[in-house]
């Protein structure tokens, strides 16, 4: 199944969520808690790591980016694994360098 016009469709939604889940813990909590049901409690935010990278992948994939855990080749010659996304203003990758 080709997900990709899906993809394209909430692009825009899951940019907002993204920056949303970049703030600090607080903002965001306060942010989507109204959104929720009335019990929901600090433990409905488990996931949020998880959907972070979930939407870097979503994100990045289009535009030729590579989402975290990717193993990527740096022009020294060095590997790394992506390990997110970091920005705004600038966008970029967060990176850890394997020894080797």
């Amino acid at each position: 199944m080709d997900y990709r016009p899906a993809d394209q469709l909430m692009a825009g939604l899951d940019r907002a969520a993204r920056l949303l889940l970049e703030e600090p813990r607080e903002v965001w909590q306060a942010a989507l808690l109204p959104h929720l049901r009335p019990r929901s409690g600090r433990s409905t935010f488990a996931g949020v790591v998880g959907a972070r990278q979930m939407l870097d992948a979503v994100l990045a994939d289009p535009c030729g980016g590579h989402a975290p855990g990717a193993l990527v080749r740096m022009e020294d010659g060095g590997l790394a694994v992506v390990t997110g996304v970091r920005g705004p203003p600038r966008v970029g990758w967060r990176l850890r360098y394997l020894e080797g």
